[in-house]
């Protein structure tokens, strides 16, 4: 993810936050969708590793980057509620993740993930903007 942070910052500037954010959100979704198909170790740490990793960058990175642009004061407060949704957000889709895979299967729930996350993910897309 950080080796592709200098490139999602440099893109934002060029395509916009909001493209960006897509373009990470279908890569997200793609590389959960994909890993779900996979059927050697090397297809899951093709999509799981590389293509996930890019689309996190192209999410995560612009958020913390715009944050800065939208609070004057109080910046600090602001990057901490952005980076505390990570954590967050992790303790409450462990345990989601956890009953789809008891209940619909491994495959099953990476494809719904893929799906559910590139939602969530491309939704955030519309509300992020360089400039408030």
């Amino acid at each position: 993810m950080t080796m592709c942070a200098p490139f999602a910052v440099t893109w934002v500037k060029y395509f916009g936050t909001s493209r960006v954010v897509w373009a990470g959100a279908i890569l997200f979704g793609l590389a959960n969708v994909l890993a779900s198909f996979g059927t050697t170790l090397w297809h899951f740490q093709l999509s799981q590793g590389l293509l996930l990793g890019i689309g996190t960058s192209l999410t995560f990175v612009p958020s913390m980057a715009v944050t800065p642009t939208w609070f004057r004061g109080r910046r600090g407060l602001a990057m901490g509620f952005v980076s505390a949704g990570t954590g967050i957000g992790g303790l409450v889709w462990a345990p989601v993740i956890t009953a789809c895979v008891a209940n619909i299967g491994f495959r099953d729930t990476l494809c719904m993930t893929g799906a559910v996350t590139a939602a969530l993910l491309g939704g955030a897309g519309f509300a992020l903007d360089w400039e408030p």
